[in-house]
């Protein structure tokens, strides 16, 4: 019987204590996220190499974030279990966390003196840290259960984040992305970074519903490409934007600000022309009430322009031309490659924020240039509902990237094959608009519109010499295209046809281009050619012209043939190989006799004078020797120049730039007394070629010699805004969409024919 009663004890004592040992016991929690109470406010989650790589890679966006780089994470960890990282506010100050599935035998880091274990997980803390406290337990913070392979899960309190940056930040700015969320608001976010380039896409619970806010982003059309912060949003009655752009060093903050909104247009017919700029109206209103609280100093007199529906204002006259300026040379935001290589992961939102730290001004109204931002390129906010009870916010930034920030481009012509020679200038008659002719390897003349349209193609026998001049023949304002291969002259229409009895077959090789000559305005035109070493005279029939002798010349002509008239009388100047000059009248009988020029130049430039003794030739030579011969003089040698066969020297004539000379990476030029008017470091070795773009603006273009950079430098010694572009040769500037601002037409050195727009 003892036996059978002894039984029975331990089988009662077995079942209580089956029954009660686990809810004596410290139970597991489900989750790490059970652990922590409401004085957590940032919580990251890492799950794998991968995670602990965005936050301890160099290149990585968040891995030099003050906040981040408080916690010292292990280099390699293997990630069998989630480590969970967190911060919070004790009654001590900010503290630091980690949790971890069992152990934390890895951190030695003495920061992290508090430890304790709950619940199978170990916490280690940076201040005293309970779990027992306000929201303990999963029903205050309950994490998405959805894995995310490859990303980074990320979970703030919005207002205590923006808290952490608040001495980097205006009181507006908090404001205004305060705005966006509400009080206690966790936002979830799931961040990937690939190609430098950190994307974070975040959702938060709102009671809030703000589904029928406008998302448009229409304004940032209109927000210059150098802008260091921009801010679209919009009200229930406003759509608007914040610009500054810095034009200037200004200790006004408020002195390049810009207030862009959509309101009604303007009639620009009621504007005086004194208040029109570039037939922009612009007038003198008060600013929307919305911006009172920025205490905008220039709120009741801002200097408006109107774009459409479109306002613009700001402080000043002078700082409203500058971003127009930058809108009319389409140097907008939505074409740099700050924003375009980052535009893939930006949507329509009711409120973006753009900001470009190293175009941020010292004195600006909105964020400190103290705020770190390291390795950022670029950063773009967003806030945006689609779904009643719902926000959603992205973080995208663009990171430890060389960028050239070159001009934006206006349209790109793609040839069939490489481009061979030109580009060269071209106007529409019936129209006035430009247009853009260039050749491709395969010898096709294109037509291009002022769109980058290719209007038509023509097959050519051979490649062009020289330049293409565009001539009036018949005097009747249609212009016809007048240019040479080696074995023809070739005069074609607009479009593409040939003129008259044109092409003229040559006995002989072309070496120059052509030159169309008219004596006087009554005469019919005179077209003049090498024709081998003779010079030939043809007119506008293509027919040789009676009376001409086709003079015999030195050697092939070395430039095209040059007309002047001096005290009634013409002279045809033939410039040959050889170095001899030679002078023609309107028979082809020598009028003077001819000249030598040292043939020791590897460049030879003429400069006209009052009267024929005084028309100078001037080049250089490998030893540095400058060369001045007039017509009618001696030839005066000077070893003022770099010495090497890889320097390049024009003679301009331009102002106190006489002589512009390039060797390697030093360009300089000399005034009329071979005085150093400027001295110009490039940042890389440039080639020989100089090329003069444009007299009235004093613009200079030069090839970079062992990449396909094409500068443009401004003999005021300032490099133009946004260079160097990507080109390779012969480039144009002109106004090819008839903005009032010029464009740089050249190749990329392959196919393709581009249009870049240019700030001056």
């Amino acid at each position: 019987m003892r036996w059978i009663i002894g039984i029975t004890v331990v089988l009662v004592f077995g079942v209580l204590g089956w029954f009660w040992y686990p809810r004596l016991m410290e139970a597991k929690a489900d989750s790490p996220y059970a652990l922590l109470n409401d004085s957590a406010w940032l919580i990251i989650e890492l799950e794998s190499q991968d995670d602990l790589q965005q936050l301890t890679d160099s290149t990585a966006a968040l891995a030099e974030v003050d906040l981040l780089r408080q916690w010292p994470l292990p280099e390699l960890w293997e990630g069998t279990t989630s480590l969970v990282l967190f911060a919070f506010t004790s009654s001590d100050g900010e503290g630091m966390g980690m949790i971890a599935e069992g152990g934390l035998d890895w951190l030695t880091d003495t920061r992290f003196a508090f430890r304790s274990e709950h619940q199978g997980y170990t916490i280690a803390s940076t201040q005293a840290y309970s779990i027992e406290g306000p929201g303990n337990g999963p029903a205050a913070f309950t994490p998405s259960q959805v894995t995310s392979p490859h990303k980074l899960r990320v979970h703030a309190k919005a207002d205590r984040l923006l808290q952490a940056y608040a001495g980097h930040l205006s009181a507006s700015l908090i404001m205004m992305i305060m705005n966006e969320g509400e009080q206690n608001m966790w936002i979830e976010f799931d961040m990937i970074d690939e190609g430098n380039i950190m994307q974070a896409t975040g959702i938060a619970s709102m009671r809030d519903d703000q589904t029928q806010r406008s998302t448009d982003l229409h304004l940032l059309r209109f927000i210059p490409a150098n802008a260091g912060i921009a801010i679209v949003s919009s009200t229930d009655s406003l759509k608007y934007g914040l610009v500054h752009c810095a034009y200037g060093v200004n200790s006004d903050p408020f002195e390049y600000l810009f207030i862009l909104y959509e309101g009604d247009a303007i009639n620009g017919e009621n504007t005086s022309p004194d208040q029109n700029y570039q037939g922009i109206p612009i007038t003198i209103s008060s600013i929307p009430e919305h911006f009172g609280k920025l205490a905008i100093p220039w709120s009741d007199e801002a200097y408006t322009a109107h774009i459409g529906a479109v306002h613009i204002q700001s402080a000043s006259f002078a700082s409203l031309v500058h971003l127009l300026d930058d809108y009319l040379a389409d140097d907008k935001l939505m074409g740099s490659p700050y924003f375009t290589q980052i535009e893939g992961a930006i949507s329509d939102a009711g409120f973006t924020l753009y900001v470009r730290p190293d175009e941020l001004a010292e004195d600006n109204p909105f964020i400190h240039t103290d705020i770190p931002w390291p390795g950022t390129n670029s950063l773009v906010f967003q806030a945006f509902s689609e779904l009643p009870g719902q926000k959603f916010f992205t973080i995208s930034m663009l990171h430890h990237r060389d960028i050239i920030d070159e001009a934006p481009v206006v349209w790109s012509a793609l040839l069939d094959t490489v481009v061979q020679s030109g580009p060269w200038p071209f106007v529409n008659h019936y129209t006035k608009e430009q247009e853009v002719l260039v050749q491709d390897a395969s010898n096709k003349l294109y037509l291009i519109n002022k769109d980058g349209k290719t209007l038509w193609k023509k097959k050519l026998t051979a490649s062009i010499i020289g330049n293409i001049s565009m001539v009036d023949l018949f005097v009747n304002g249609k212009y016809q295209m007048l240019f040479a291969t080696e074995d023809h002259i070739h005069l074609i229409d607009r479009n593409g046809n040939p003129v008259n009895e044109f092409p003229v077959k040559l006995s002989g090789k072309a070496s120059v281009a052509p030159t169309m000559v008219r004596y006087s305005s009554k005469d019919d035109p005179r077209i003049f050619i090498g024709d081998g070493n003779r010079l030939i005279n043809v007119n506008e029939q293509g027919i040789a012209v009676k009376g001409w002798n086709d003079p015999a010349l030195a050697s092939e002509l070395a430039a095209p043939i040059r007309y002047f008239n001096y005290s009634g009388k013409d002279y045809l100047m033939a410039q040959t190989r050889g170095g001899k000059v030679h002078f023609f009248d309107r028979q082809g009988k020598e009028r003077t006799r001819s000249i030598q020029i040292d043939t020791h130049q590897t460049a030879i430039y003429f400069q006209e004078g009052g009267d024929l003794k005084t028309c100078r030739f001037i080049g250089h030579d490998t030893l540095g020797n400058l060369y001045d011969q007039p017509i009618g003089g001696s030839v005066k040698v000077e070893n003022i120049l770099p010495l090497g066969s890889d320097a390049g020297m024009a003679a301009i004539h331009l102002g106190e730039h006489d002589i512009v000379s390039i060797s390697d990476d030093h360009f300089i030029t000399l005034n009329a007394s071979r005085d150093v008017a400027l001295d110009y470091l490039f940042p890389e070795p440039i080639d020989p070629d100089i090329q003069l773009l444009d007299r009235r603006k004093e613009w200079i273009g030069l090839n970079a010699k062992d990449s396909d950079h094409y500068y443009i430098l401004d003999l005021d010694g300032q490099m133009l805004d946004k260079m160097p572009v990507m080109g390779k040769g012969k480039g144009m500037v002109l106004d090819i969409n008839g903005n009032g601002n010029l464009e740089l037409i050249i190749s990329d050195g392959k196919r393709e024919l581009k249009a870049y727009s240019l700030a001056d």
